[in-house]
């Protein structure tokens, strides 16, 4: 009888170069480190009529989970969005959190530039790459 993969570490190691079970295994930790930081992260905007959180992959699964988790608390509507541009409504009261680990997703560089062309408040969460470029020249506050 043969091994199944899920059953044999050894290849699943082979197969998971980028250590994806790992990451999946850890999320509810990372997921909590990074509550913590947002907690203590303040926003120097007033009150939005809406939130967008755009991003895609992993950065749009944390708007999902924020979105869930402020059900309930949020006196805003919140939405992600996973495309190119943001909804029609967004505007000057919309707050945009763009999201993307290396700062080079298309979908989210442009998603950004859909923000700042209709004045939306903006705010980046990335490890670097262009997205943070272009959010320290046009002075958006974000989190590495």
């Amino acid at each position: 009888m043969t091994t199944a993969i899920v059953d044999d570490m050894g290849k699943i190691r082979k197969i998971d170069r980028s250590n994806m079970l790992s990451l999946c295994v850890n999320s509810a930790k990372h997921y909590r480190e990074a509550a913590k930081i947002a907690e203590k992260t303040s926003l120097r905007y007033p009150t939005p009529a809406n939130i967008i959180v755009a991003g895609m992959g992993g950065s749009g699964i944390g708007g999902e989970l924020l979105k869930d988790w402020a059900r309930d608390k949020a006196q805003v509507p919140i939405e992600v969005s996973r495309d190119y541009s943001l909804p029609a409504y967004a505007n000057e009261k919309s707050l945009v959190l763009i999201a993307s680990y290396s700062g080079e997703t298309e979908e989210s560089l442009s998603a950004f530039l859909d923000a700042a062309k209709k004045k939306c408040m903006v705010y980046c969460v990335s490890s670097g790459g262009s997205l943070l470029e272009f959010a320290e020249k046009l002075n958006v506050p974000y989190l590495r």
